[in-house]
């Protein structure tokens, strides 16, 4: 929530109560709030909150390493997540767990259905219908 929605509604319960002189609890009862973050509210009063879902965590993946598996995982489509990830390995390509080239599979839309893989494998002689 916002600094300026945040204070509206601290302006707003205060002014109810105030008017109507109910418990502060049956207001933020009314208004969704619970008691906690009411009290954290007015413990950092005019102070915006600051989340830490932005922050980069040391084991993310870098850029570098994401278009490393893209580029590898193009090339080797018909491959399984797991045979391509120890290949990667291998090969000094990238060194990742395998969940995680599984991740950027999916998030890339570079795996292939059975069905397609299967089409995509099948390399052999069409033998000719026989006519009657």
């Amino acid at each position: 929530m916002s600094l300026q929605a945040r204070q509206i509604a601290e302006k707003e319960i205060l002014h109810y109560k105030t008017r109507t002189g109910l418990p502060l609890k049956t207001l933020l009862k009314y208004a969704g709030i619970s008691c906690r973050t009411w009290s954290e509210w007015l413990q950092r009063r005019d102070i915006p909150t600051k989340h830490n879902n932005n922050i980069p965590k040391n084991y993310y993946l870098t850029p570098q390493e994401i278009a490393a598996i893209v580029m590898y995982c193009t090339e080797n489509q018909l491959k399984g997540y797991r045979m391509q990830c120890w290949e990667m390995v291998d090969k000094n390509v990238a060194f990742v767990s395998c969940g995680s080239v599984y991740n950027v599979i999916k998030r890339y839309n570079l795996g292939k259905k059975w069905a397609e893989a299967v089409e995509m494998k099948k390399r052999g002689f069409d033998q000719p219908e026989s006519r009657p």
